[in-house]
């Protein structure tokens, strides 16, 4: 989809006058309109070159976050704010925070727990600077009688 750079802007005006209440609130904008758009004329022939300037926009994929909110605010503070910037936006928008789980479009992903590295013959280090221990020993001894030359 495409965000134009005044659409962006409504919806972030709109989010810092409802957060400016709060001093600590911070607002990123995790898009940003760095994409030309060149218009021709109505009713214009072919040639003659691209056509003059008109704005800047963004390409925005499905699943992006567009604006994040940060700083100590209350989640339904947050909430309220961003209901009413993505009335500016043409798209349709979703409020997610960092405790919910991973999504997949609108299905919820179970959260699973990396799962822990282990082995036989390898010991996790604490400190990557320092080598890697091997723990079995006899798995790497060679054989005499298979000495290959």
């Amino acid at each position: 989809m495409r965000l134009t750079a005044k659409q962006l802007q409504a919806a972030e005006v709109v989010i810092k006058r409802k957060l400016k209440i709060i001093k600590t609130s911070q607002i990123w904008m995790r898009v940003f309109p760095d994409l030309p758009v060149c218009v021709k004329g109505n009713e214009t022939r072919m040639g003659k070159g691209k056509g003059s300037f008109e704005y800047w926009a963004c390409r925005v994929p499905t699943g992006r976050v567009v604006f994040e909110i940060g700083g100590g605010i209350r989640e339904e503070i947050a909430r309220d704010a961003l209901r009413l910037a993505a009335t500016k936006l043409p798209v349709l928008t979703e409020f997610i925070s960092r405790s919910a789980g991973p999504k997949l479009g609108a299905i919820d992903l179970p959260s699973v727990p990396p799962k822990p590295i282990t082995g036989a013959s390898y010991k996790i280090v604490r400190n990557p600077l320092q080598p890697i221990s091997v723990v079995d020993q006899e798995a790497l001894k060679v054989p005499v009688g298979d000495v290959a030359v």
